[in-house]
């Protein structure tokens, strides 16, 4: 692969990337490429900047009740509970 097409692909890849939607592989060959290409390393530190400020101005203007967090957390278990008790298995392990 060539710098150009390396920069190309990360270029084109990175918001995937940082979402972690990137294939494994795929995303071990795009962080090495990053940490080695002075370009594509600003590129993605502006992205990651960019996202803090969406980030922190979503939070500002909607704040999640405090609770939420819980609430959600508690409904994956009783869902995983569910699951496991329908199936006989976890269902992270298939």
């Amino acid at each position: 692969m060539s710098e150009e097409s390396a920069c190309d692909q990360v270029q084109r890849l990175l918001g995937e990337l940082l979402d972690c939607e990137v294939e494994a592989v795929q995303a071990r060959v795009l962080r090495e490429h990053v940490a080695h290409c002075e370009l594509c390393a600003d590129r993605q530190a502006a992205e990651v900047h960019v996202r803090q400020i969406v980030r922190e101005r979503v939070q500002q203007r909607c704040p999640s009740p405090p609770n939420l967090r819980a609430r959600i957390l508690v409904s994956i278990h009783r869902e995983t509970l569910t699951r496991i008790s329908k199936t006989g298995k976890s269902t992270r392990n298939g």
